[in-house]
């Protein structure tokens, strides 16, 4: 598998399959007060659930970069004029963990539909408030999470992803500054 390093080739494990799966696989595999490590999740979009997160965080051993798809796939799913249903309704329930982005990033205009059935909302939330919400429902599972992440841009400056860091334990808060450091530079 190295080329460079083959005495690391019984280190490596590669594991196929749903990265959510696997992952819980793993967190629940181990004996974690005799281990340490770091995760980073790179999703293709936003395959990686609320609950894989909570997994890791239980562990109280691993760390987590996470490059959180904000722009590329939360945003774009926010739609303006009315709240999203079913699948793209159920993909960021299981990614934020919660129904209650509903209500976070979403408020009732007070008037009548053009049937009269519901009253319209809007989206109210800005790209900014819903990247701190995820922020701040990570901070509810790890033990400390680096409060401002770095955002990443395209070519023409709109946020994409954010690079989101939570620690696993209160040994690890020298992570966060370590974390706050890196993403500093960048």
């Amino acid at each position: 598998m190295f080329k460079k390093h083959p005495e690391l080739d019984e280190r490596v494990s590669v594991r196929c399959g749903d990265c959510n799966d696997k992952l819980i696989e793993i967190c629940g595999s181990y004996d974690w007060k005799k281990w340490r490590g770091v995760c980073f999740l790179d999703p293709f979009g936003m395959q990686i659930d609320w609950t894989t997160l909570e997994a890791l965080a239980r562990t109280k051993a691993l760390d987590v970069w996470f490059l959180f798809p904000l722009g590329i796939g939360v945003m774009r799913l926010l739609m303006r004029d009315r709240i999203p249903e079913g699948p793209w309704a159920n993909r960021l329930t299981r990614m934020l963990g919660s129904e209650d982005w509903k209500e976070r990033f979403y408020t009732s205009t007070g008037q009548l539909s053009l049937f009269g059935d519901e009253s319209e909302v809007k989206r109210d939330a800005k790209l900014e408030y819903v990247g701190q919400c995820f922020v701040e429902r990570l901070g509810s599972i790890f033990h400390c999470v680096l409060p401002h992440p770095l955002v990443l841009r395209n070519t023409r400056s709109n946020p994409m992803f954010l690079m989101c860091f939570a620690v696993g334990n209160k040994k690890g808060e020298v992570g966060i500054k370590i974390a706050a450091d890196i993403v500093g530079k960048a």
